[in-house]
């Protein structure tokens, strides 16, 4: 692609003959203007888009004209900056001062830019606002073939960020609505669990056995003091009559059934504590569906009930 040089004789005058660089230059806009045209020129012939780019810039800056901004497009376009070189190819058409006979070349440029420019369609959610490279946009967006930032934010709310790569001519279209919210009221917390009732103590049953074992050791206790106060009488009224080993004899047995109340004595007093203690401290009173019983058998004492 050649740059549009021959209609601006004025501009054209050789580096060579011309000492003094661009970057140096304080002769006025339009001896400035022309410098950085001809180093424009020299950059784009050497295929250093960026520094034609940059230098063609300057001159349209210095000495604005449809020519000059044309060559600027043709190195934009150079970069893949074909969105830029859309714009100035279209002012170029628009401008009055544009050769003629440049027209059908600015055109076929533009068109060849319009093709590799990329499109993104964005649909997003109703009140959403949608930024490319953090640009604010609306419904389309022509872009630069390469990576390109999106967001989307709806109150506040971010529905999309993502980066994205796009190729030259592509066009890409993104949905983005609001996501359904589903309010869930909060739920009351239930009421904290009572704390398990203490374990039950014995069963009453426990405490009417241990009366009725108290009970029947106590009656024995009685029975074996009634024996041995009688087995004492008979002693005292046969002794007259007895002899030395028949008096002993009886007073070793005397013994004996006296040892035996006393131990009797001693068991009635440890089982009727023992029961006192049992239904005091120990014994579930509250325990109503239990039931317990004494009763008097042909063999002796018993007790029915439920555990």
């Amino acid at each position: 692609m050649r740059v549009w040089r021959s209609l601006l004789l004025s501009l054209a005058l050789a580096a060579a003959a011309t000492p003094l660089r661009a970057q140096e230059c304080d002769q006025g806009a339009e001896t400035c203007g022309r410098l950085e045209f001809e180093a424009g020129i020299e950059a784009y012939r050497t295929q250093r888009w960026a520094d034609a780019a940059a230098h063609f810039e300057a001159a349209q800056k210095l000495r604005p004209h449809p020519v000059v901004l044309f060559n600027w497009a043709l190195a934009q376009s150079k970069l893949r900056r074909y969105v830029s070189a859309l714009g100035h190819f279209e002012r170029v058409l628009a401008d009055p001062e544009t050769p003629k006979d440049l027209l059908p070349e600015v055109q076929n440029e533009k068109a060849q830019a319009e093709r590799n420019v990329a499109t993104l369609e964005i649909d997003a959610a109703p009140g959403a606002q949608a930024f490319v490279d953090e640009q604010p946009v609306e419904g389309v967006a022509r872009v630069d073939p390469g990576e390109h930032h999106v967001r989307v934010v709806l109150d506040g709310k971010t529905l999309l960020d993502k980066t994205l790569r796009l190729e030259a001519g592509e066009r890409l279209r993104l949905a983005v609505h609001r996501p359904k919210e589903v309010v869930v009221p909060p739920r009351k917390p239930p009421p904290p669990r009572p704390p398990p009732p203490p374990p039950p103590g014995p069963s009453p049953l426990w405490f009417y056995v241990g009366a009725g074992v108290t009970a029947v050791v106590g009656g024995v206790t009685v029975w074996s003091a009634l024996d041995t106060q009688r087995a004492f009488d008979d002693y005292e009224r046969d002794l007259p009559g007895l002899s030395q080993r028949q008096a002993d004899a009886r007073v070793a047995a005397g013994h004996d059934k006296e040892l035996r109340t006393n131990l009797l004595l001693g068991a009635t007093a440890l089982t009727a504590a023992g029961t006192a203690a049992l239904g005091l401290f120990v014994v579930d009173w509250g325990r109503g569906r239990e039931r317990a019983a004494l009763y008097l058998g042909p063999t002796g004492l018993g007790a029915v009930g439920r555990f």
